[in-house]
């Protein structure tokens, strides 16, 4: 048989294979997440040896677009990390909350100590949604310390020294469903800060190699060395890192030359209060495209010297750590004689609301999702967090809506969120899970918590059938109002199938809705990979659904019965023919690739397994063609029928 580089899924390709699966279904069912929670599963290895790691720490959570480790925890924004540690087959499965905006990147992080940290990224992670990260190898690391000193050999305290680019690829396995998309290239932070001693240690080994060095603070010069060797040898000693300290007076002599330095006051608006934790950004130009952060940390009495500015305008913001308190305006800060005024930014506090969402009786609900918003209900994440880049400054205009807070429920259902302080056009959205959506208006803040009564909504359940096409194609279950139009992604909010054929849709809305199998076909050619969601035309059900109370439905997957291609490639006035097929098909609405194909000796190929449709043959000459050559016959495949046929081309 010729060989096949595709998934279709691999259960289709070898009767054994299928086989097998089945009976490794029945010994190690796979259980889903709960409905509220993404998974994180794979293994983790020792680069070289591949033998298991057993207790490394692996991290699941959201951040904007980098990483990081400090003290094997991490410094994050958006929902807190859920940790494991891998068994002593090297395995984990994390169950974590998915990011409450899907654009936002997740990030998962393996860390152990003397290895170096491995972490990949990904957005349009959803409840529901498995990461199978395959199998981590983590290289040995080293951890790097020493002491950070000036020209004359005196300690130099208080200096950030990092190690730029550590960039990582950790990938999905093939196979992994295409709502998962790869996020933001992703840089593994790895850092140092000296004591008062001069004294640091790296917060996480790095794998042997030359590394650049860098100062996080620029106010000083990297003197030597400009580049790491890392190796066992170079570990085993403190390294000396040398700093030239008169850069900063040097900057600041500079004056209208170049360099101007100002000082800066944040307190709180009305009162005058100091605000002492905050960062700044200083740009040049009318609006901030930086995302970086300059003196972010505590500054005593609200008060900072902020240097290295240069005499042409800049546009200043204050970034505030504490959710309580707004973002600044942005102001214009410019030169007038050579120096640069004292600048005072007073910022607005923001208003707590507090909420306690329960049920018609009382009962409490806990963790389910809470957003503030505007009364048209668009969300653009303003989480407070100082460092979270989606947060917008509060005099931007935005083109949509503006959500403030983001949090979720307690136990006892408790939820505070901080917010404007005028409520005309504010909102608040309980998203759930375990209830139907609930939009209310807030109302004024008072001594006495909002109450928000969430009611539950209809169940859908059913089986999916027969138990051998259902595991064939693995299908998920789409829900969708009639005469919707076609999605673009129906696979997105899908659920799955358990063990025995069941699904079920909670908390569902009264009304007409359409439960449709939806399967993902995948597509491998050398490098190139493409997955299609395809709808099941035929196994469509329309569910009328009351206010309480559950629908029972059956999928019927008859009319998806797999087909059998045994075809033949030939040319004119050739006597053989090489290289590998690809099957463009389509049924109704839907389209999907399956391939490729390599071509025997004879030119002849078979596929078993195919979705029953119309297709067309993509012939590749070699496996690096970049450009096939389509047959112009439509061959039509009724399910379970096995269809011979020969695909001539004429010389070309």
């Amino acid at each position: 048989m010729p060989a096949a580089w595709f998934e279709l899924p691999a259960l289709v390709r070898c009767p054994a294979l299928k086989a097998l699966a089945f009976l490794l279904a029945g010994l190690a069912p796979a259980q889903e997440p709960a409905p509220n929670k993404a998974r994180a599963v794979g293994r983790c290895l020792a680069a070289g040896t591949l033998a298991p790691l057993k207790g490394v720490t692996v991290q699941a959570g959201s951040l904007p677009n980098s990483y990081v480790i400090k003290d094997a925890t991490t410094k994050r924004t958006g929902l807190e990390a859920q940790t494991v540690s891998t068994d002593g087959e090297g395995r984990f499965t994390l169950d974590f909350d998915a990011p409450n905006n899907a654009h936002m990147p997740l990030t998962v992080l393996a860390s152990v100590p003397g290895r170096a940290p491995r972490a990949g990224t990904w957005s349009m992670v959803r409840p529901g949604d498995t990461l199978d990260v395959g199998d981590v190898e983590l290289s040995v690391g080293f951890t790097l310390r020493g002491k950070v000193v000036d020209p004359d050999g005196a300690p130099v305290a208080g200096e950030g020294l990092w190690v730029p680019r550590v960039l990582d690829t950790l990938k999905l396995v093939p196979g992994a469903p295409d709502t998962l998309r790869p996020g933001s290239t992703l840089s593994i932070r790895v850092t140092g800060l000296s004591d008062e001693k001069g004294e640091f240690t790296f917060n996480a080994p790095l794998a042997a190699g030359t590394w650049d060095l860098a100062l996080v603070n620029p106010r000083n010069r990297l003197k030597e060395p400009a580049r790491l060797k890392v190796d066992a040898e170079s570990a085993a000693e403190p390294l000396t890192i040398v700093v030239d300290v008169a850069r900063a007076a040097e900057r600041k002599a500079a004056g209208a030359a170049g360099n101007l330095s100002f000082e800066l006051t944040v307190v709180e608006k009305g009162t005058g209060k100091p605000i002492e934790d905050f960062g700044v950004r200083c740009d040049p130009g009318r609006l901030l495209l930086s995302t970086d952060l300059l003196l972010d940390g505590h500054h005593e009495g609200g008060r900072v010297m902020v240097d290295g500015i240069s005499s042409v305008a800049h546009v200043l913001q204050v970034v505030p750590r504490d959710p309580c308190f707004a973002r600044s305006a942005r102001v214009n800060v410019r030169a007038r004689d050579g120096k640069i005024a004292p600048v005072r930014i007073e910022l607005d506090r923001l208003q707590a609301y507090a909420f306690v969402v329960q049920r018609d009786d009382g009962t409490p609900v806990g963790g389910t999702t809470c957003e503030l918003c505007d009364a048209r209900g668009g969300v653009v994440d303003l989480k407070t967090r100082f460092s979270d880049e989606s947060r917008l400054p509060v005099d931007l205009p935005a083109r949509g809506p503006a959500l403030v807070a983001t949090t979720r429920s307690d136990d006892a259902g408790r939820v505070v969120l901080h917010g404007q302080r005028d409520t005309k056009d504010l909102r608040l959205r309980v998203l759930g899970p375990g209830h139907l959506a609930t939009v209310v208006v807030v109302e004024a803040a008072g001594d006495a918590p909002q109450r928000i009564v969430v009611r539950s909504g209809a169940t859908i359940e059913g089986t999916v059938g027969p138990a051998a096409l259902a595991a064939l194609w693995q299908p998920k279950l789409d829900l969708r109002p009639p005469n919707s139009p076609t999605s673009s992604n129906p696979a997105r909010n899908a659920v799955g199938i358990d063990n025995e054929g069941r699904f079920r849709f909670e908390n569902v809305e009264s009304g007409a809705l359409v439960v449709q199998a939806v399967m993902v076909v995948t597509m491998h050619r050398g490098t190139s990979r493409q997955q299609s969601p395809v709808r099941l035309h035929g196994t469509e059900r329309t569910v009328e659904v009351g206010a309480n109370g559950k629908v029972e439905v059956g999928i019927d997957l008859a009319a998806w019965t797999p087909a059998t291609l045994e075809g033949i490639v030939s040319e004119a006035a050739s006597a053989k023919v090489t290289g590998v097929v690809v099957l463009a098909g389509e049924r109704v609405t839907e389209r999907w690739l399956c391939g490729a194909f390599a071509l025997d000796a004879t030119g002849r190929f078979r596929i078993q397994g195919l979705p029953p449709g119309k297709y067309r043959l993509q012939w590749y000459r070699d496996e690096q063609a970049t450009h096939p050559l389509v047959h112009a016959d439509e061959v039509e495949f009724a399910p379970g029928k096995t269809v011979p046929h020969e695909f001539h081309f004429d010389k070309q």
